[in-house]
């Protein structure tokens, strides 16, 4: 029998397919955020000079190698550093809030996270300010 300690396996009656699970339930919060450097961030990494022709496979290419993950906890906060941009992997949908009008926002998928600071809020990620940040000791 193979080690294998994060799996669970519930046997029922004419069973015959065994699917492990990571032993996560299945409302438990999941989400992953990839960081990826931007094509400016790769450029100075592979010491192109801004203006320098540079091949756009060998840039995606460097994105790959380069990019980072993130596992947030439920209303946990995160940073995506300058010269970076996020990307969510999760099965569930969150949204950005948009000010249309001065006292006015509505939820829009979000694809892309740019630079800064954010709290996750339900299905909601909100970019913060340093000063709303507490730190704990």
């Amino acid at each position: 029998m193979k080690n294998e300690k994060n799996c669970s396996y519930k046997p029922e009656e004419d069973d015959n397919d065994y699917e492990p699970t990571d032993g996560k339930k299945e409302n438990e919060f999941d989400i992953e955020i990839y960081t990826i450097p931007d094509v400016d961030t790769v450029r100075k990494h592979l010491g192109y000079e801004e203006y320098e022709q540079i091949n756009p496979d060998v840039i995606e290419l460097q994105q790959g190698i380069d990019i980072d993950t993130i596992e947030i906890e439920e209303d946990g906060t995160f940073k995506i550093l300058e010269g970076y941009y996020g990307q969510i992997e999760s099965e569930q949908e969150f949204y950005e809030l948009v000010q249309i009008d001065e006292d006015y926002y509505e939820k829009e998928p979000l694809n892309r996270i740019e630079p800064g600071r954010y709290k996750i809020e339900g299905d909601t990620i909100k970019k913060i300010d340093d000063k709303e940040i507490r730190f704990r000791y």
